[in-house]
């Protein structure tokens, strides 16, 4: 994008409850709390994005998916014992759509989408 002009961001919409989010190889950071945004301006290209968003699981989810595995198959080894392997799993990952909001329609792939429309 053209230096000057409004800056664009990414929207994550709700994220639990970490994710680091990369640009065409720039990395721009983790997000982990409300608004769930990032600046891409300086990444973004007017088409041919590539989108990459690392969501970080939550420590209990992890516990509770190795309480249903044998032993010598789990990844854990802990003293915790609250979590079982019929505990509710917490939210965890992206929760909502995203969308790039700026001046103009901006083209990105990523693993959830292929096209986001900026406002």
């Amino acid at each position: 994008m053209r230096r000057g002009k409004k800056r664009v961001y990414l929207n994550l919409g709700k994220v639990k409850n970490l994710a680091e989010v990369h640009l065409n190889g720039a990395d721009l950071g983790v997000v982990w709390t409300a608004p769930w945004q990032v600046d891409i301006t300086s990444a973004v290209k007017p088409t041919g994005n590539e989108l990459e968003i690392d969501v970080v699981n939550l420590w209990p989810n992890r516990l509770i998916g190795d309480a249903a595995l044998p032993p010598e198959k789990r990844l854990t080894v802990t003293n915790v014992t609250k979590f079982k392997k019929d505990s509710p799993l917490l939210e965890s990952g992206l929760l909502a759509g995203e969308c790039a909001c700026g001046e103009r329609e901006i083209q990105l792939r990523s693993r959830r989408a292929a096209l986001y429309r900026a406002n």
